[in-house]
């Protein structure tokens, strides 16, 4: 169910989610009016559920969680999940979008803290729609940065393009890297 998303919209939606689970967490929304991304508003939910997850499961209570959104390069648009959690060490930036792949940090503490499937899964549907995840090096304040990027609803609109992809193939089998 490909189509036109408005990124706030999407944003709002899994903010409101994470606010019945988590009501004390405050997240900051930070998105250039009128963007839209081609994408399927239940699996973009997914992907908005899992990251916002993982950074209130991480960042220590009482600290904001910040979602931005801006136009990227090569008519994407770049979304960032931003926490003042630990953050991900250098060595295990590409391994934890892995099928059960967790943080050694995690396992050291037998931390109960998933099944290390949530980042595998949206790295299957962000490649799924055409778009790429990535864990970005923190800022001054720390913690974890998580972005992904998809195609610009707007720039595939003025192309003719005809976005079509197996999103639930996809989604249900993350792709693995060589």
């Amino acid at each position: 169910n490909l189509g036109e998303v408005d990124v706030h919209d999407a944003i709002a939606a899994a903010v409101e989610r994470l606010g019945r689970t988590s009501p004390a967490r405050n997240v900051t929304v930070e998105v250039e009016s009128g963007l839209e991304v081609v994408a399927d508003w239940a699996r973009l939910g997914q992907v908005f559920d899992n990251l916002l997850g993982n950074a209130d499961r991480y960042a220590p209570p009482g600290t904001a969680i910040r979602v931005e959104a801006a136009p990227g390069k090569r008519s994407m648009v770049v979304i960032r999940v931003i926490d003042r959690g630990p953050g991900v060490r250098v060595d295990q930036r590409e391994r934890i979008f892995e099928r059960f792949a967790r943080s050694e940090d995690d396992v050291a503490a037998d931390a109960a803290s998933g099944t290390g499937l949530g980042l595998a899964i949206v790295r299957g549907i962000v490649e799924a729609h055409a778009g790429r995840v990535w864990v970005e090096e923190p800022r001054d304040d720390g913690g974890g940065r998580f972005a992904f990027a998809l195609p610009s609803a707007e720039q595939s609109a003025v192309a003719g393009e005809d976005v079509h992809v197996d999103v639930d193939h996809q989604a249900s089998q993350p792709s693995q890297r060589a």
